[in-house]
């Protein structure tokens, strides 16, 4: 990771054996014992109360893939068009990519198009919202 660690154009993740469910209630327990080992600190200070909120930076802090930034694009091998519990918190902005092939499947060329996809729509988004202002 050293290598890599300053390069800023893309990152790709492959997640094996991973639950969102797992990853939030991780990060909800972690974000309750880092405030609670806080208010013990804090204890005698007046201004406690702002600092026991537990608000959606501390959450996110602790997540798993807090490593890396929230993903543009999931594709979702065989054609299924839900997520099963995968980066739930991470994908609530951005773009499902379902090819009907299976993980063993996928090559390049796959990938090249799903990009493609999300610069279309990306594209279509740009047009649609200036028409709307203008």
């Amino acid at each position: 990771m050293d290598a890599t660690a300053k390069n800023s154009k893309a990152v790709l993740l492959i997640c094996i054996a991973y639950t969102s469910t797992d990853e939030i209630s991780h990060a909800v327990h972690e974000s309750c014992e880092e405030k609670w080992d806080e208010v013990k600190v804090l204890d005698d200070c007046e201004t406690k109360d702002e600092k026991n909120i537990i608000d959606v930076a501390d959450i996110e802090r602790h997540m798993y893939m807090a490593v890396a930034p929230d993903p543009d694009i999931i594709i979702r091998t065989s054609g299924e068009t839900r997520l099963s519990n995968f980066l739930l918190w991470q994908s609530s902005s951005c773009l499902l990519y379902s090819p009907s092939i299976l993980w063993p499947e996928i090559g390049f060329r796959h990938l090249v198009k799903g990009f493609l996809d999300v610069v279309v729509l990306q594209l279509l988004y740009l047009v649609f919202f200036v028409q709307v202002l203008f």
